[in-house]
């Protein structure tokens, strides 16, 4: 099965996007652990997957022409 991956910036506004997530009934409670150094997070229950980056890093993510097409066909 595939996943929906979400890529969020680190600190702050990650967890104010959980939080909002979090009103929809969709959780990752791993990403509350802020020891963890992990920065990819995967949500077993709606197939999705948190992907923690800088802000900068973010501008680079995009979604590949072949798959967009996909998306809004």
């Amino acid at each position: 099965m595939r996943y929906l991956t979400i890529a969020l910036t680190k600190g702050r506004l990650a967890y104010q996007t959980l939080e909002l997530l979090e009103k929809v009934g969709i959780t990752c409670d791993e990403m509350k652990n802020k020891d963890t150094r992990k920065l990819i997070f995967t949500d077993e229950e709606h197939k999705l997957r948190f992907f923690l980056a800088k802000g900068p890093d973010l501008s680079l993510i995009h979604i590949s022409e072949p798959t967009r097409l996909r998306c809004i066909s």
